[in-house]
This record gives structure tokens, C-alpha cells and sequence, in this order.
């Protein structure tokens, strides 16, 4: 039996989903909500879907409250294997299965199946071949690997692990499964990523939510940096890259254009990008990336 901890906060139009897909295990699993104080009707799926429904945790810590809820799941769980979904995830019949033989070896101590490319929409193509430039985030296995992060949309540890190295980090508001991932690997487990039961992970449907989520992203980096003090060039690299460009007038000129662009591109383009060519969509998707993810970790550091 696996515990399947998920965190919600108003997330009614995709968590039905969701849910259904992990009630068709061959293998059955145990469902966790944490909920954040949903008002739709988050908190009626999870009783009708036979889901065990908790409160996550009131306290006040800047950003992201995902750590708290996951840590709130692990506390009310009992199986030797805890997993974590995002809401707005399809996992096929066999994911429970599949993961949880991945465990015979002592010393692994997390698993993730990845998930296959999101190509409902040409925004969604974009964004998963964006975020696939990380070595395990939105990406399939094509075989049974070593990975340095579990991603936190679709990840399975051993209880024990989780327990041993302190769970998740409540501190940061962001980045907490990357965190996780790391203390892990000090703590001399491997983490694996398989090739069987990739999940389908649903990318954010317009370009000014997925504008929120990498600003976020950027931001808890930098808050990473400033409560750890673990900085890793890829997390900071289009900060970096936008700080050197500003050092001459015309890339400063260029980056300003840039703005502009990324500004027009989620507040008029993003109503009407599926008409526009796939390399057009990728080009525009790529910049509000880079200036959300920039203004983000930007922020974070001067906060």
C-alpha cells in the first residue's frame, strides 16, 4: 500500500481527475487531500472520491505552503511508502505498482516515473519543453536512472528516509522538493527516476498564470540561497544573465524591449497564441520564462 499525499488549494477543475485515475489502481493506495481552506468544491471531491480529507496547517511563512501540507500528509500517513501528486496530474493504472517495486533495494530512497509530454495545446507543448531543460522536471525516462531531484508533482520516498532526514523544509516557501531531494542524497540514498507509469502533468493553461508560476519559481530560489545558503548556477542563471546584459546600453535597451514584449505577450498575445505558429508560441513562452523567472529571484533577494 502507498499513501498518496496531495496538496489542494481551489483545485476542483482538475482534481477529479486526478483522483479517478488513483482509484483505478491495480495496486490501491491510500489518498491524502491536505487542503488549504478551499471554496469550490475541492473538499466534496475528496470525500466523494473516498479521499482522507485534512486541514494543512495554519502559519505564517512567506510564499509557497506546499512544505507545510506535505509535511501535514507525512505526519497522518502510516505505509512504508509516501508519494506526492499534484493535483493536476493523470497517473495510469499501474503507476502504484510500478513505483512501489522500484523499492526492493535498501539504499534508494526516492522514485519518480516522470511524465510524458503535455501536448493538448501548443502553450503546453512550450512550456513542458521549457521546463524539460531541468534534468528531471517535466521529462519521461526512457530507462531506469539516477536523478538528483525527485520532481515534487510526481515523487514516491520511503517513509523511514523522510523521517531521517527531517522532511520537507518549512522555511523556504518554494523549492522545497528540490531541498528535500538534496538532504537526501547527503544522507547516502540514491534517488531513481523509471521509465514505467509516466504520469500526465497538466501545465498551466495561459501564459499570465504560467507568468505566476515561474515568478514564483525565482523567487523561492533566491529564498533557497538567503535560508540554506545552497546556490546552484542553474536556479540563478537568468538573473545572472540578465544582470550582465544590463551592464552595457544597448543590452540594457534590449532587455527593455524585452519587458515590453514579455508585457504585451501575457496581457494580448496570450488570448489568441494557439493561432500563432509552434515556433512563435515557443519564442514568446520562452521570454515571459525568462523575465518572470528574473524579476522573481530579483525580488527574493532584496526582499
Amino acid at each position: 500500500m502507498i499513501d498518496v499525499i496531495i496538496p489542494t488549494k481551489n483545485s476542483g477543475d482538475v482534481l477529479e481527475v486526478c483522483l479517478k485515475s488513483l482509484n483505478a489502481q491495480i495496486e490501491p493506495v491510500n489518498i491524502i487531500i491536505v487542503d488549504a481552506n478551499s471554496k469550490d468544491n475541492t473538499r466534496e471531491l475528496a470525500v466523494q472520491y473516498s479521499a482522507t480529507l485534512i486541514d494543512e496547517p495554519k502559519k505564517k511563512i512567506p510564499g509557497s505552503k506546499r512544505a507545510l501540507a506535505c509535511n501535514k500528509g507525512i505526519k497522518s500517513s502510516s505505509s512504508e511508502i509516501v508519494a506526492f501528486l499534484d493535483s493536476d496530474t493523470e497517473v495510469p493504472h499501474t503507476w502504484s505498482s510500478d513505483i512501489e517495486k522500484h523499492f526492493t533495494d535498501e539504499h534508494v530512497g526516492g522514485i519518480s516515473s516522470g511524465c510524458v509530454e503535455n501536448r493538448s495545446t501548443k502553450l503546453a507543448q512550450s512550456i513542458s519543453k521549457i521546463l524539460s531543460i531541468s534534468k528531471s522536471h517535466a521529462k519521461q525516462f526512457e530507462f531506469t536512472k539516477l536523478i538528483d531531484s525527485c520532481p515534487g508533482y510526481n515523487s514516491a520516498y520511503r517513509r523511514s528516509v523522510l523521517l531521517e532526514v527531517g522532511m520537507f523544509n518549512e522555511q523556504i516557501g518554494g523549492c522545497e522538493d528540490w531541498e528535500l531531494n538534496l538532504r537526501i542524497r547527503k544522507a547516502g540514498y540514491s534517488l531513481l527516476g523509471v521509465s514505467s507509469s509516466p504520469v500526465i502533468h497538466y501545465e498551466r493553461k495561459d501564459l499570465k498564470s504560467f507568468a505566476k508560476q515561474m515568478f514564483g519559481y525565482g523567487w523561492s530560489r533566491s529564498r533557497l540561497l538567503k535560508v540554506t545558503k545552497n546556490f546552484t548556477f542553474i536556479h540563478a542563471m537568468p538573473s545572472l544573465i540578465f544582470l550582465a546584459c544590463f551592464l552595457s546600453l544597448e543590452s540594457m535597451l534590449l532587455m527593455i524591449a524585452g519587458y515590453l514584449m514579455y508585457k504585451f505577450s501575457v496581457n494580448r498575445i496570450g488570448e489568441t497564441i494557439e493561432k500563432l505558429p509552434q515556433f512563435a508560441v515557443t519564442f514568446i513562452t520562452l521570454d515571459v520564462f525568462y523575465f518572470s523567472w528574473t524579476f522573481g529571484y530579483i525580488k527574493g533577494l532584496f526582499e
